[in-house]
């Protein structure tokens, strides 16, 4: 496994009845008047989550602009970024410019972002959402009925999956994060 930067830290959870075993915490501090710390989590594979993670994705099917065409994910030996997202999200708003960035510094060829909207809203909606951040590097499908959300056990919003080349969820983010920080973006390469 590729090893982290040392500013994150591993935390066991098992004890909190987490399934998923241990996380990889980084604090940081947004405030130099207030000891603000914010904690990132990012799932990852250890002897508790062997089971869940360095699996395959399963196939999931999303819905298009239309909402009647199923979009099948196809990882094309390429890091893929599954960002699930609504409109009302204000952490979401805040990471998107970010996300869009991610896929020019590391390259279209490398990586690509599927944007899952949770909500129903109007694919008009969603794309005005995009617009007014100037997401430009990818597009928004949907999840009918939040099938994907509870397939994949998911709990709120923003949640990005990553999955390696291979097709095998590799991390979680739960909370906003800023995807343009530099060692994200060298530890990401190496998946």
């Amino acid at each position: 496994m590729s090893k982290l930067p040392s500013e994150y830290q591993f935390l066991d959870l098992s004890d909190y009845g987490r399934p998923f075993g241990k996380v990889i915490a980084k604090q940081l501090q947004f405030s130099r008047f207030h000891a603000v710390h914010v904690t990132l989590l990012f799932v990852i594979t250890a002897a508790i989550s062997l089971v869940f993670l360095w699996k395959d994705f399963p196939k999931i099917a999303l819905l298009d602009k239309n909402k009647n065409t199923e979009y099948f994910i196809n990882f094309n030996n390429k890091i893929t970024v599954i960002n699930f997202w609504a409109t009302w999200c204000a952490p979401c708003k805040k990471e998107m410019p970010s996300l869009n960035k991610l896929v020019e510094i590391v390259g279209k060829n490398n990586i690509q972002v599927i944007g899952v909207n949770v909500e129903g809203v109007t694919y008009d909606k969603a794309k005005a959402f995009l617009d007014d951040l100037k997401v430009t590097n990818f597009d928004t499908f949907f999840d009918k009925d939040l099938q994907l959300v509870k397939q994949l056990s998911l709990r709120g919003v923003p949640t990005t999956l990553l999955i390696n080349k291979e097709g095998k969820e590799f991390a979680r983010v739960v909370g906003s994060i800023n995807f343009e920080d530099r060692k994200f973006i060298d530890w990401i390469k190496q998946f």
